[in-house]
């Protein structure tokens, strides 16, 4: 459950970064 938890938070941040900072891609 928690490593469940800790994928969702890692997979959701690293979706808000590409959104954020599109000139890294």
């Amino acid at each position: 459950m928690l490593a469940l938890l800790i994928l969702s938070l890692v997979t959701f941040g690293y979706l808000i970064y590409a959104i954020v900072k599109p000139e890294k891609f």
